[in-house]
């Protein structure tokens, strides 16, 4: 479990996601991606903190922010063009991810 209760996870242009612990400015992980991270979203999953990222090569990863572990990879097909937002909601009872893109 994250032992930090305020985090923000911000993508960039040099292929990461950061994970940053709000109170101390300290950064506690960094998501390595193959591409820029152009969209991202923060939700749980199974009780866990987890982070969903989309780039720009169109691929679409899940993040546990606890570990840093790469929970699920899935898009990236030629011709499907980049994620450009990515929203976590709930939908009865299951939780769910809605992308947009190119």
């Amino acid at each position: 479990m994250l032992d930090v209760h305020e985090v923000a996870v911000i993508g960039g242009n040099d292929a990461t996601a950061r994970v940053w612990e709000l109170a101390s400015g300290e950064e506690l992980r960094v998501l390595n991606h193959s591409h820029t991270v152009l969209a991202l979203a923060c939700t749980t999953m199974k009780d866990r903190p987890v982070a969903v990222t989309g780039c720009e090569d169109g691929s679409i990863r899940v993040w546990d922010l606890a570990t840093g572990r790469q929970l699920l990879c899935g898009g990236g097909s030629p011709g499907t063009g980049a994620v450009r937002a990515i929203a976590c909601t709930a939908v009865g009872g299951r939780s769910i991810t809605v992308v947009c893109g190119d």
